[in-house]
């Protein structure tokens, strides 16, 4: 459970992947996205989760070829 503390803390924010909202880092979980040398962390928040948030598959992150 966060902290009251970290909760009021507003330098100790992110905004969730999925959804958008600024939450406290401290109620966010960290996903790996991306593919190979092309992966990071982002944050997510427990809501977007439960309501079954994937991260996007690997094509989405592939250099796109031109056409």
């Amino acid at each position: 459970m966060a902290g009251e503390k970290a909760k009021e803390n507003k330098r100790l924010t992110a905004a969730c992947a999925a959804c958008g909202k600024e939450q406290s880092v401290e109620l966010l979980t960290g996903r790996v996205i991306g593919f190979a040398r092309r992966t990071r962390i982002v944050p997510v928040c427990q809501a977007c989760i439960d309501k079954g948030w994937t991260p996007p598959g690997p094509e989405a992150s592939e250099p796109q070829s031109p056409s």
